[in-house]
Order: structure tokens, then C-alpha cells, then sequence
């Protein structure tokens, strides 16, 4: 018989389904061709399609549907069975149908234990109401009816053994974004129901792995499942309060996590009804009125304790980490779950270990290079604390002739001229922005708040990463500020602590050459030193985070074609949990030489900073920047879903001037040459997070897609792309102009799958 076609592909979002292709056509790259038993994807143009592919240069296997075809032929030979067995007799109408009723059952369950997708799972389905069909309409004897009924069950059995696991039962697949699909499978035990999941990259011989319920909701099932879209087994239980549930799991013979129609959710034996809160797709609240289960409208999950999004991680194909960074859920490039911060599957029933605590004095540093001290920012903003933040005596920014200054005593955090060339740091703009936005948007009068915010600049300008890294002397003076901040509070009987650091430098290392892997490396043990050695310090429970802010400087310091830096950057948030990317700052204003900022974007990039570390200490929402967490390669257009922080996605050149293709460009990935095919590019969808890129010829399959990476030639690399922050948070330039504080994407790369 035919191999099962399913009516859509499961394979990877950029895919494209060509049921129609026999042996011998020629298919375009990307194809997913359902031949032999297999569905494969074909890497190369004009591939001819040969009568059983091999995984090569050419193909790639993505699905084996041969047991499906096995099981489907199976149930049709019952159905003859069925249909010839029931025309023996007349009567028993009511049996018959019983047991026909139990034969499509059995044939459903075998069809999607047997299949690795849905579709199979429908063809031996369709297969098994034929037999229902045909028992129904002849009115078979109950002699009949019992033999359909023996036989149905070795059946059962027959197909349970094919997928090795005797009770295992493919229930569904689950896109979980552009890289990965995940089968989800249950096995009835007794009273219990165990979950099972692998994704389709898996190798067919890896093993399923054991889930949790809580797990299932972090695979991106959340709104399918609240909305009772799926159809798991054991199907559309009904509880001891007579409510309905259409998707149910039990453990200890107890509805563990239940949905029901009314749009009630039992969780661990307990039910709670469906809350509307603004952020959240769907929430439920506990006894106490605190939000037991929610679903984010940014795609997160969260539960007691607990919050985790969807994030872009490099080697994953998908990842979702709590609000510290750490992974709760990820499958490697090769398939196989990762579940580090749990650990195989197991239930999360406590909050993480490291909870966040504000003191007295909170003590807050602005590190790296120039930028950090305002090197030409002139004329001095911030000339007067408005509220009751602190510094130094000797200032800010003392680090005139390397020394130290006088930590002696603290004053009012305040910018000055030290002697050097330094003016506006961003440091006070952080600080004050904070206080400003607990103000703006929780109310909380500056008096009423947890404590006042102590800066300074240890960092210096014009090194490298390796110098300001531990062992050197400007870390070491990092450390000294920690201990005088720390003995002044004490003086005063005041509590410490260290809440983070911002961190801005680049500019040396793209002068020295430093390769992207060695300054990721460097930068996230520096944040995790920074952690480390601030713990040890103050003996406080939780750690200090590391602020990033994006560099854009790559030709205008160095003529440095491609943005290694600041990719390195990127990825290196993307997998510490100490850090965190506020932003790009190629939107900034700058000075005549285009990597100094000016006193106003000095102050600017001060308040993305506050925005960052407002919403993660305070809100308790890890920050995350505008930036891309999936994409889809066709032969002649792109789509890049974004995170967008407010809003949705706008292209805008009020701010940013306007730049060709609003900043995305494709380059040769060898060569670094401009690949100029792009001729449109728009921001789609209903969500407006996404941006459709389309080209007059096809794409080649070496091209990279970047954004704000600049061309040749020009001195500001930037992009226009941006979100609607800015709404609800403005700037006053020292000019009087009222300017928005939009976020804008991340400078970013993305390459192709091999």
C-alpha cells in the first residue's frame, strides 16, 4: 500500500511540503519530499530524487513513517476481517456496535503509537472506521462481535510492540519554534499517566525521555492546551465534582493537572478558576490570590515562584530559562533534552534558592572603557541629585593618574570634571532612573523606597577586556570600592549591598583583534567573578547582575568590517545568567568621531541601563532586549520573529536616519561580500513581531543575514527597526526636545542551517 502522506509537514517551519514528487524529479533546497517509507529534506537545488535517499550532502532524514505504513496496513486487513466476520449474521445491534465502537479506539491508539506524527496516527484512525463502518451496517452476532473484539486487541498489542515501549502512545507533535518539533507520548501505568517526549531531530534509536506536567507546559503547549485544543489520552475525563475536563494528567490516581471546559484548571488536586490579568494570555490564582499557573503574552510560563521564557540560546534548538538566566528546559542542536536547573524532568515545587533582596545603600558600577566615564561627554548634566543616591567624596569617576580618590566619605551622587577628560558617565543617569521609574510606574515616592543607590567608575578607558578582567589592577579597584561602600554603611549602620554593574567597552578589543570566542569567554567570567567575589564579599543570598550595552562602534574605531564584538556580546547574555543585554547604542548621539558619545547620549544610555535593571531586580522580570528569537529561511524571503519588549515592531527614522533596507543585509558568509538581492522588507503578522525580508533571486545557501553590520564604506552602522516603548517613556534633551525611548534591535547575525 502507499506510505501515509500527511496533509502538512512536521518538519521545520522553513520548510517547504512537496507531496507530489516521485524518483527521478528534481526537487528545489528545502524541499520536504515523503518518499520510501521516510520524509526527508533535501539540502540542494535540482537534487534528483532517487528511489531511497541517503543521508548525505543531499538529504536529510526528518521522519520514518514505515511503522506507521506497517500499522496502517494492519488495520485495514482487520477491517476485512471485521466487515466479513459481521456479514455472517443479522442482530445483536446494540453489541456490535459496542465493540465496533472499541475497534476504532484500539485502531487510533495503535495508529498513533505506531506513527511519529499525526497524520499517520489519522490515516490508521480513518482506517479503523471503516471497520466500524462496515460491523454497524451488517449488524454482526455476538459471536462475530467478541472475535472483532479478540482481534482488535492483538492488534493493539501488535502495534504497541512496534515502538518498543509496550504502552507507549504518540499523542502529538508540537512545534516549538522554527528549529525544533517535539512529539509528545504517554504511557498508561495503572492509575497513572506517564509523559514522554522526544524531539523529531532526535536519532531514532534515542530513548524517550520521562517529562513532568510541568514540563509539558514549558514545550510552548500552554494557550493549545488552556484553550483544550489537543486531544490526549486518556481523553475527556470527568471529575468527582462532574466537571469535564478535555485534558487531564493523573498521579496517585489524583488529576495532577487537569483543564476543563468552563476554563477551570485543577492543579494537584485543586481547582481554580481562570483570571484576567493584564500581560498574561491566561492566569490562575490561588487561595491567596497570587498567581498559581499564567501563561505570558511574550510566550513565558509561570508558576509559584517561577518564571520562564523562550529564549534564543547558541547550540539549542530550543531553550527556556528562568528569570536568572539558567536553563529550565532546552534541547541540544542534536535533539536530546537538557534539563540542568531540575535535572531529569523532575517536578520544580520550590522557588529558586537565590531571591532577590534591596538594603540601606545599594550599590550599583558603571565598568569598561571611555563611554563609562563620559570621555568628552561636555557640558556636566547631571549637576543635582534629586533624590538620595550617593557617591564617593572624591567623586565619581576618580581615577585621575590611576589613583584611586578619596572613598573616605560618600556625598551626593553627582557628575564633575576629575581632571581627565571625562565629563557626563552615564552612572548618574542609571541611578536617578531607577528611583525616577519606581516613581513613574509603581508609585512608590523616592523616601518610601528600598534604599538610595551608591555609584562610581572603577573601569578605565582604552583597554581591553583582559586588562579590566580579574587579576588586573582596575578589577582590584572594583573590589575596593565594595569594601569602602561596605565600611561607610557600617559607620553609618546602614545595610549593603552590590545590585550590579553596567558595562560598556569594546572599542580596545576590536583595535587588538580579539576573535569573538575569546572575548565571550572573558566576558561572562568576568560577570561570574563580579558575582562570586560580591557574595564574598557582603555575604548577601543573591547575585549582582552584569548590564551590557551593546557596542556599534566596529568601523568607526577600527574599521572593522563585520561586528565581532558586539555578537559576542550578544551571544555571551544569551548564556550567563549574570548578564544581561540593555541594548544596542549605535541610536545614541555621538560625538564628531562616532565611538565617543555625547553628554546626552552619555545620560541616554545611563536610562536604557536603569530600564534593565529596574525590570529585572525590581519588576522581577529578567530584561530582554529587542532581539531576534526565530527565523524561517525560504528560497527568496526571510522571516524573523522578534522578542519585542513594548509594543510591536515599527521601522522609524526620526531617531535613526534612514539606512538601505532599514539595516538588513545579506553577505556572502566566506567571502564578507554584500549579496544586494533584498528588495523589500516589512514588519508582518497580527502580533506586528515579526519582519518579512524578500529577494529578487534565490538566496544562496552560503549567505548570512545581519543587521546594522553597515556596508562598505560606511562609518555609522545602524538599522531602523524598533518597538513602542517610547510611548511611555521619554528623554528631555538638554535641548528641550522631548525624545522617546523606544528600544532598537540588537546588532545581529543570522546564518543558515548546514
Amino acid at each position: 500500500m502507499a506510505t501515509p502522506r500527511l496533509a502538512g509537514p512536521p518538519g521545520p517551519a522553513f520548510a517547504k511540503w512537496r507531496p507530489d514528487y516521485e524518483a527521478g524529479d528534481s526537487v528545489d533546497a528545502r524541499d520536504l519530499v515523503p518518499l520510501a517509507g521516510r520524509q526527508w529534506l533535501a539540502k540542494r537545488a535540482t537534487s534528483l530524487v532517487p528511489g531511497e535517499p541517503g543521508s548525505d550532502v543531499d538529504w536529510d532524514p526528518y521522519l520514518d513513517f514505515r511503522p506507521a505504513a506497517e500499522a496502517a496496513a494492519a488495520a485495514e486487513g482487520f477491517a476485512g476481517e471485521a466487515a466479513g466476520s459481521a456479514g455472517a449474521a443479522e442482530g445483536f445491534a446494540e453489541a456490535a456496535t459496542t465493540k465496533a465502537g472499541e475497534a476504532s479506539g484500539y485502531a487510533q491508539a495503535a495508529g498513533g503509537s505506531a506513527g511519529a506524527a499525526a497524520g499517520s496516527a489519522q490515516a490508521a484512525a480513518g482506517s479503523a472506521v471503516v471497520a466500524g463502518t462496515a460491523v454497524g451496517q451488517t449488524q454482526g452476532n455476538a459471536t462475530a462481535a467478541a472475535a472483532s473484539s479478540a482481534a482488535a486487541k492483538d492488534f493493539r498489542d501488535q502495534a504497541q510492540a512496534m515502538v518498543g515501549s509496550g504502552a507507549l502512545v504518540v499523542d502529538t507533535l508540537v512545534e516549538l519554534n522554527a528549529n525544533a518539533t517535539a512529539l509528545v507520548g504517554f504511557v498508561e501505568e495503572a492509575a497513572n499517566v506517564g509523559l514522554y517526549l522526544r524531539t523529531v531531530r532526535n536519532d531514532p534509536a534515542t530513548d524517550w525521555q520521562l517529562i513532568s506536567p510541568w514540563t509539558l507546559i514549558g514545550l510552548g503547549l500552554q494557550a493549545e492546551l488552556a484553550q483544550s485544543a489537543l486531544d490526549p489520552r486518556p481523553a475527556r475525563v470527568v471529575g468527582e465534582d462532574g466537571r469535564v475536563y478535555d485534558w487531564a494528567v493523573t498521579m496517585n490516581e489524583r488529576l495532577a493537572l487537569a483543564f476543563a471546559r468552563d476554563g477551570a484548571v485543577r492543579l494537584m488536586g485543586e481547582l481554580h478558576s481562570e483570571v484576567a490579568l493584564p500581560g498574561y494570555l491566561k492566569a490562575w490564582l490561588d487561595r491567596a490570590e497570587r498567581i498559581l499557573l499564567a501563561f505570558t503574552e511574550s510566550g513565558g510560563v509561570q508558576v509559584p515562584g517561577m518564571t520562564f521564557e523562550v529564549v534564543s540560546l547558541p547550540g539549542y534548538l530550543f531553550a527556556m530559562t528562568d528569570k536568572s538566566g539558567r536553563i529550565f528546559l532546552g534541547f541540544d542542536e542534536s535533539g536530546v533534552m537538557v534539563q540542568p536547573a531540575i535535572g531529569g524532568g523532575a517536578v520544580v515545587d520550590k522557588p529558586p534558592p537565590s531571591v532577590h533582596v534591596f538594603t540601606d545603600v545599594n550599590q550599583f558600577f558603571f565598568n569598561g572603557q571611555s563611554l563609562g566615564h563620559g570621555k568628552g561627554a561636555f557640558p556636566i548634566l547631571s549637576t543635582v541629585q534629586p533624590y538620595g543616591n550617593k557617591t564617593f567624596i572624591g567623586g565619581v569617576s576618580a581615577v585621575f593618574n590611576e589613583s584611586d580618590g578619596d572613598r573616605s566619605a560618600w556625598k551626593p551622587l553627582v557628575e564633575e570634571h576629575n581632571g581627565e577628560d571625562h565629563y557626563e558617565s552615564p552612572t548618574s543617569a542609571t541611578l536617578n532612573g531607577i528611583v525616577k521609574l519606581l516613581i513613574d510606574e509603581d508609585g512608590v515616592a523616592w523616601g518610601d523606597q528600598d534604599g538610595v543607590w551608591f555609584g562610581s567608575n572603577p573601569g578605565r578607558e582604552s583597554q581591553p577586556i583582559s586588562v579590566l578582567s580579574p587579576g588586573g589592577f582596575y578589577y582590584s579597584r572594583l573590589l575596593t570600592h565594595i569594601d569602602a561602600c561596605a565600611s561607610l554603611c557600617a559607620q553609618d549602620g546602614k545595610s549593603h549591598s552590590v545590585q550590579g554593574q553596567g558595562w560598556v567597552q569594546g572599542t580596545a578589543d576590536y583595535g587588538l583583534e580579539t576573535s569573538a570566542e575569546s572575548y565571550k569567554a572573558a566576558l561572562i567570567d568576568l560577570a561570574k567573578r563580579f558575582g562570586d567575589d560580591a557574595v564574598a564579599r557582603t555575604r548577601q543570598t543573591f547575585r549582582p547582575i552584569t548590564v551590557v550595552n551593546q557596542s556599534a562602534d566596529h568601523i568607526s574605531s577600527y574599521g572593522r568590517p563585520r561586528p565581532t564584538i558586539a555578537l559576542a556580546q550578544l551571544a555571551a547574555c544569551a548564556e550567563s545568567p549574570d548578564l544581561i543585554m540593555a541594548g544596542p547604542t549605535y541610536h545614541l548621539p555621538y560625538q564628531s568621531d562616532r565611538v565617543h558619545l555625547a553628554n546626552d547620549g552619555s545620560r541616554l544610555m545611563g536610562l536604557m541601563t536603569a530600564i534593565a535593571t529596574k525590570r529585572t531586580l525590581a519588576d522581577e522580570v529578567r530584561w530582554r532586549p529587542l532581539e531576534p528569537i526565530g527565523h524561517a529561511w525560504g528560497l527568496r524571503t526571510i522571516d524573523i520573529r522578534f522578542h519585542v519588549p513594548v509594543g510591536g515592531l515599527v521601522f522609524a527614522t526620526d531617531v535613526v536616519s534612514a539606512v538601505a533596507n532599514n539595516g538588513f543585509d545579506l553577505f556572502d558568509e566566506e567571502t564578507g561580500a554584500l549579496i544586494d538581492i533584498i528588495t523589500s522588507v516589512q514588519v508582518v503578522g497580527p502580533k506586528r513581531d515579526r519582519v518579512r525580508i524578500r529577494t529578487d533571486s534565490d538566496i544562496p545557501i552560503n549567505a548570512v543575514l545581519a543587521y546594522a553590520r553597515g556596508r562598505t564604506g560606511e562609518t555609522w552602522p545602524r538599522g531602523n527597526l524598533r518597538d513602542e516603548q517610547g510611548a511611555t517613556i521619554t528623554y528631555t534633551m538638554s535641548n528641550g526636545a522631548v525624545r522617546r525611548m523606544d528600544n532598537y534591535s540588537v546588532l545581529f547575525e543570522i546564518h543558515q542551517e548546514a
